[in-house]
């Protein structure tokens, strides 16, 4: 599926941001960053923005130090699905230049505690279905 390109022929690069405060999460970060390695398109760099709060000013030192064409936004507490999320979420960009944004869909982690999935299910717009075309929704977390 790599045979995407922009109009210059090529793959745009991607930065990845992952703002967290202690750059651990209990662990999660080490296993979100090998979980970027096996992606079918490799960051061009990723940047772990430790210790700084509010998450949006987290996001904006990591976009000060990117050098990507592509700014993906990952939170500290989630882990990719498959080898195809950075490919997914670039390629609609490419196909239409009218988008400015796109998110991934969102599942509960099956090895999640009862309490875990208690609660992800029951707060609004926690989980999003996988889908097979691209949906328009008004919201994109990350």
């Amino acid at each position: 599926m790599l045979e995407k390109k922009n109009q210059d022929n090529k793959i745009p690069s991607v930065s990845v941001i992952i703002p967290s405060l202690d750059g651990s999460r209990d662990g999660n970060v080490p296993k979100l960053l090998d979980d970027l390695s096996k992606q079918t398109i490799q960051p061009l760099d990723i940047h772990v923005v430790k210790g700084v709060k509010p998450n949006g000013l987290a996001r904006n030192v990591g976009v000060k130090e990117a050098k990507g064409d592509v700014l993906v936004f990952l939170d500290d507490d989630i882990r990719l699905g498959h080898e195809h999320i950075i490919e997914n979420l670039i390629f609609p960009l490419i196909d239409d230049n009218s988008m400015g944004m796109t998110g991934a869909s969102i599942q509960i982690p099956e090895d999640s505690s009862w309490f875990q999935k208690a609660t992800a299910r029951q707060t609004e717009r926690n989980e999003f279905p996988v889908v097979d075309k691209i949906t328009e929704s008004d919201m994109v977390l990350t």
